[in-house]
């Protein structure tokens, strides 16, 4: 993930889903100061020392180019999920989702990160025969905490994303 509020949520709300669909996960999010943005070497050999066969980002990765093929090397996939500008970057990712994309099919080129990983999630929960509508009450907390801190554009997705998300905060029984 990211230290900010969307990187935070992405990497929380994709740890719960994952390991709520049976996969075992270790959430990373790095220390402001020490780590600094983005994917840290030392998170990547961490993985790699626990074993980790898939490297997911959360609201980063766009631009990691030299620590994706860091995770290569140690044998790992990465899923790169983000919503930054792309720029001159080519992402050597096994998937590379980002709305901004010269390729994306996706409609909606504002989502954030959370939203990303909101949309990728809501994909393999309907992929795999689970309710849709149990993992939307579940998770549109997080989405749009995510949504409101990144100060995103309330319009599209993100205002549906917002407006149903703020019932569900209201009833959520997440810490904080």
């Amino acid at each position: 993930g990211d230290y900010d509020v969307d990187g935070v949520t992405s990497a929380s709300l994709l740890k719960r889903c994952l390991e709520k669909l049976g996969c075992k996960v270790y959430a990373h999010v790095p220390h402001r100061i020490r780590e600094g943005y983005g994917i840290h070497t030392d998170a990547i050999k961490k993985a790699h020392e626990m074993g980790a066969k898939l490297l997911l980002t959360c609201d980063c990765g766009t631009s990691a180019a030299n620590q994706i093929a860091m995770a290569h090397e140690f044998g790992m996939r990465v899923v790169v999920t983000d919503h930054h500008e792309i720029g001159d970057s080519k992402v050597e990712a096994e998937a590379f989702m980002n709305p901004h994309r010269t390729d994306s099919e996706y409609g909606f080129k504002e989502l954030c990160g959370v939203g990303v990983v909101f949309r990728l999630c809501e994909g393999l929960t309907s992929e795999l025969g689970h309710n849709i509508d149990n993992f939307r009450r579940a998770y549109l907390d997080l989405a749009t905490l995510g949504t409101i801190a990144d100060m995103m554009p309330l319009h599209g997705e993100n205002r549906i994303i917002v407006w149903h998300g703020l019932q569900r905060i209201q009833e959520s029984r997440k810490p904080g």
